[in-house]
C-alpha cells in the first residue's frame, strides 16, 4: 500500500498531479479519511502498461468467476481486526476505528469489537465499494 507521495516520488510527479490523475481515474486509487492510497500491484500495471484494465465483457453461461485475493491482501485473514486494517491502510487504530464509526469503512462489531471482511476491503480498494458521504453537523442548535 502506497500513499499519494510515495506514488507521486515514483513517477516523478508532483503531490497534486498524481491527486488530479487518481481523480480522472487515469491512476488506480482510492481515499481512507482524506488521504489517497494505491496499491502497489495496480502502480506496477501502470508502469507496465497494464492499466487501466479493458472494459469487462458481457456476461456468459458460466456464471461468475471466483475473483482472486490481491496480493497485499493475502496473507491477511478472512475476517480481519481493527488493527489489521489499518495497518494495512497505513492508517492509525484511532482514524481507521473513526472511519468505521462513521460508515466510510465497511464493518461489523462483533463482541464490542470492530471486524471487517477481506473481501470488502478488497472491494474499498479496487473501487467496487464506495463509501457513502459524510454528513455535515447541524449549523444551528435546534429550538434557535
Amino acid at each position: 500500500m502506497l500513499k499519494l507521495g510515495e506514488v507521486a516520488t515514483l513517477l516523478r510527479l508532483t503531490d497534486q498531479a498524481t491527486s488530479r490523475l487518481i481523480r480522472v481515474k487515469r491512476l488506480p486509487g482510492f481515499r481512507v479519511g482524506g488521504s489517497w492510497r494505491i496499491l502497489w500491484s495496480q502502480l506496477q500495471e501502470v508502469m507496465s502498461g497494464r492499466w487501466p484494465p479493458p472494459p469487462e465483457s458481457a456476461a456468459t453461461d458460466a456464471g461468475p468467476v471466483a475473483e482472486e485475493v490481491l496480493p497485499e491482501l493475502a496473507g491477511y485473514p478472512t475476517v480481519m481486526k481493527l488493527d489489521e486494517v489499518a495497518t494495512f491502510l497505513r492508517v492509525n487504530r484511532q482514524v481507521a476505528g473513526r472511519l468505521l464509526h462513521h460508515g466510510q469503512l465497511p464493518g461489523f462489531r462483533a463482541g464490542g469489537e470492530w471486524r471487517l471482511c477481506r473481501d470488502q476491503v478488497q472491494d474499498l480498494v479496487t473501487g467496487r465499494w464506495t463509501p457513502p458521504a459524510l454528513s455535515s453537523p447541524p449549523s444551528s442548535r435546534p429550538g434557535t
